[in-house]
């Protein structure tokens, strides 16, 4: 089966484009195991979906973690400052 020049000329600058280049190795990473877990069993169709929906909520809730910054690091998780550790001389002074 021969292919025409233009639609060879188009193919290559696909392939050949940036884009494709950086979307190409997540379609890989995603979709073979998706068609390897799609293929290996044979549940119920329904089933499938479900399947699907639980590895995209399980990517979605990780990476959003991986995008969150803590702006202040000085402020501690309750919202208060964290008290300075107290020395041996201050009850001693308080003392006498």
């Amino acid at each position: 089966m021969l292919i025409p020049e233009h639609t060879r000329a188009w193919l290559i600058d696909i392939l050949e484009s940036n884009l494709f280049l950086q979307l190409a190795p997540f379609f890989v990473l995603f979709f073979v195991p998706v068609l390897v877990l799609f293929t290996t069993t044979t549940p119920h169709p329904a089933q499938h979906l479900y399947t699907l929906t639980m590895g995209l909520e399980s990517i979605g809730l990780s990476l959003s973690w991986l995008f969150s910054s803590n702006s202040d690091n000085s402020v501690s998780r309750s919202g208060k400052k964290a008290k300075k550790p107290r020395t041996r001389a201050e009850p001693v002074a308080r003392n006498g």
